[in-house]
């Protein structure tokens, strides 16, 4: 993998649904958990990372029924809170 790929789930439904932004680089894969706002302008309520090798699949992320389901699947995969 030589650049940069981004992808988006959301998780929860209608009105607590929050937009996750999935970035993979060339070494780590960041999770990204918009603010309600949804607006990724607005930064991030929480991010996670993991290494590239152990990286979560879209389908992973977003068959989580909520956000409190989402951050201990992360946690318990390895993945590293960073805010």
């Amino acid at each position: 993998m030589t650049g940069h790929y981004e992808t988006f789930v959301t998780i929860g439904a209608w009105p607590n649904e929050r937009q996750v932004v999935i970035s993979d680089g060339v070494k780590s894969q960041t999770i990204n958990i918009c603010k309600p706002s949804n607006n990724r302008e607005d930064g991030y309520e929480r991010t996670y990372r993991i290494n590239i090798d152990n990286k979560f699949t879209d389908e992973e992320i977003s068959r989580h029924p909520d956000l409190n389901a989402l951050y201990g699947h992360l946690t318990k995969r390895g993945a590293t809170r960073e805010k």
